[in-house]
């Protein structure tokens, strides 16, 4: 397992975590700042991005404190799990992709804390 405590090393941690699932940090215009395994191309990915920013968005206007996560499942093959993170006076997105019936939540939690850390929560 990877000692790295860069960007790199939490998200192969991650990916390792859920059993080989693809992980990726990117910005809100769906530019990559780190990611391994399999990654979504760059219209999936900025579309996905901007599905989340909109629901994240709508929310704030109903005086939701925040959006923790946003799950898309296909029960057969995978989950998508997409998490907003407000960090450096920037909102970025941590993106997991795994089995269906994976377990997440521990692990993206500690991800999200450890990418905190590393880029400096706002």
């Amino acid at each position: 397992m990877s000692t790295d405590t860069g960007l790199s090393g939490i998200l192969e941690r991650l990916s390792l975590s859920s059993q080989g699932g693809a992980a990726l940090i990117c910005d809100r215009e769906g530019l990559l700042l780190g990611c391994t395994g399999d990654t979504p191309s760059a219209e999936i990915l900025a579309g996905l991005v901007s599905m989340v920013e909109d629901v994240v968005t709508r929310s704030e206007r109903m005086n939701a404190k925040r959006v923790d996560e946003v799950t898309l499942l296909d029960e057969q093959r995978e989950r998508l799990v997409i998490r907003p993170l407000d960090l450096r006076g920037g909102r970025y997105f941590l993106v997991l992709r795994l089995g269906a019936r994976q377990t997440w939540r521990r692990n993206t939690n500690e991800a999200c804390r450890a990418i905190a850390q590393h880029l400096g929560a706002a």
